[in-house]
């Protein structure tokens, strides 16, 4: 996804926080959507590599799904490797 330079240098190796997550959700569903799955080139592709990555996806998975899989696994390294968390505040 796009980020500003400083932004993307302040996080690091850190997972982003569900909070944040949770309230970047349309924009991520827009990115996806109009970056990956409205463009055939990328579409096929975006799906494999979410199902790949992602538990619980499958090839008819919506973007409400891959996006809850995501945060399914946010949750899941954030409790199995102890990842630190970062947030815009």
């Amino acid at each position: 996804m796009p980020a500003a330079e400083a932004i993307n240098s302040k996080k690091g190796d850190k997972l982003p926080s569900a909070l944040l997550l949770e309230n970047s959700k349309e924009l991520i569903l827009d990115w996806w959507g109009e970056a990956y799955v409205s463009e055939p080139k990328f579409s096929e592709r975006f799906l494999i590599e979410a199902e790949a990555a992602l538990p619980l996806v499958t090839p008819q998975s919506g973007l409400d799904e891959i996006f809850a899989a995501m945060q399914h696994q946010r949750a899941k390294l954030k409790a199995s490797q102890q990842l630190a968390e970062w947030s815009l505040t």
